[in-house]
C-alpha cells in the first residue's frame, strides 16, 4: 500500500514537470515567432530604403544580414525583406534569407538559380498554399523580377543538389523558395520542400 503510494506521487509531479516543461517550450516558441515579426518590421523598412536608394548589388556584394530588397508572393502575402544570407540569427530571424552562395535576382547564371530560404512558421508559411502559375515578386534596388511558379519537390536535408538545379532553366533565370517540411510546427523538420519559378518579367 504504501509502495503506490509512493508510485502515484511519483507519478503526479512527473506530470507537473511535463506541464511546466510543455508550457516553458510553447512560450519560447510563440516568444521566437513573435521577434521574427518584429524583426520583419525593421528590416521592411530598411529594405525600401535600400531599394529607394537604388544600391546596386550586381556591383556591390552585400554583407550577410543586410536587407536587400522586399519579396511577396502575389495574392498570398505582403512584401516581406529579404536578408542577404540563411544564417539563422543573421538573416533568417529578420526575414526571408538570400542564400549567399546563389545569384541575385537579375544576374543570370547557367550553373545555379537564385535561392531563398526562410522559415516554415513565419514568412514562409505561406508556400503550403502555392500553387503552379502563382507569381513571386522580387524588388530590388535595381529593378523588379516576376517569376511564374512551375513546380516543386520534397527532398532530404543533404539533397541540396537537386534543389540548386539548373535542369528546365533552358536559358531562363530561374528561383527556388526553400524551407522545412512538413509544414506543421509541431512535426519533425526532417525534408525540405523547394518551389521553383521561372522568370516572365
Amino acid at each position: 500500500m504504501k509502495k503506490n503510494k509512493v508510485l502515484k506521487r511519483i507519478l503526479q509531479l512527473l506530470i507537473i514537470i511535463c506541464f511546466i516543461l510543455s508550457a516553458f517550450f510553447l512560450y519560447k516558441y510563440f516568444n521566437d515567432i513573435n521577434t521574427q515579426y518584429k524583426n520583419a518590421e525593421v528590416s521592411i523598412k530598411e529594405a525600401k530604403t535600400t531599394i529607394a536608394d537604388k544600391t546596386d548589388y550586381r556591383k556591390t556584394k552585400p554583407s550577410i544580414g543586410t536587407p536587400i530588397g522586399t519579396i511577396q508572393i502575389e495574392g498570398l502575402t505582403d512584401e516581406m525583406p529579404i536578408i542577404e544570407g540563411d544564417d539563422l540569427d543573421k538573416a533568417m530571424s529578420k526575414g526571408v534569407g538570400h542564400i549567399e552562395s546563389s545569384p541575385l535576382p537579375g544576374t543570370y547564371s547557367k550553373s545555379q538559380p537564385v535561392a531563398f530560404s526562410a522559415h516554415r512558421e513565419t514568412f514562409f508559411k505561406s508556400l503550403k498554399d502555392v500553387k503552379n502559375g502563382d507569381i513571386v515578386i522580387v524588388r530590388m534596388p535595381y529593378g523588379t523580377y516576376k517569376y511564374k511558379i512551375t513546380s516543386h519537390i520534397i527532398v532530404k536535408p543533404d539533397e541540396g543538389s537537386k534543389v540548386y538545379t539548373t535542369e528546365g532553366m533552358k536559358g531562363k533565370e530561374r528561383v527556388v523558395l526553400i524551407t522545412c517540411y512538413p509544414f506543421s510546427p509541431w512535426s519533425n523538420p526532417s525534408k525540405r520542400i523547394a518551389f521553383f519559378g521561372d522568370l516572365i518579367q
